[in-house]
């Protein structure tokens, strides 16, 4: 049976030990984990949500179309480049 692993993400920089910084659903933050969970390869991650924090639907709706632009950019950068080098490697040929 395969096991899948999933990237956490929270909603402010908060934990049992110490303090939250700043709201409690920190835009911001909130992103950059995101960001950081697709920089590394997780194409899937678990929003933690509670009485206290809201609706994890909420998050979802604030991160993940911003993510998927950013993602969509970079991966048309990144054809543009193959693009460019696979032309530079014919020229040298």
């Amino acid at each position: 049976m395969p096991v899948e692993f999933l990237g956490i993400a929270a909603t402010n920089d908060g934990s049992e030990t110490t303090p939250r910084s700043g709201a409690a659903f920190d835009k911001e933050y909130t992103l950059r984990l995101a960001r950081a969970h697709e920089d590394h390869g997780w194409d899937r991650v678990l929003f933690a949500y509670g009485d206290l924090l809201g609706d994890a639907v909420d998050f979802g709706r604030h991160v993940i179309p911003i993510v998927r632009e950013e993602v969509a950019k970079r991966d048309a950068e990144r054809a543009a480049r193959g693009t460019r080098e696979q032309a530079l490697a014919a020229v040298n040929v």
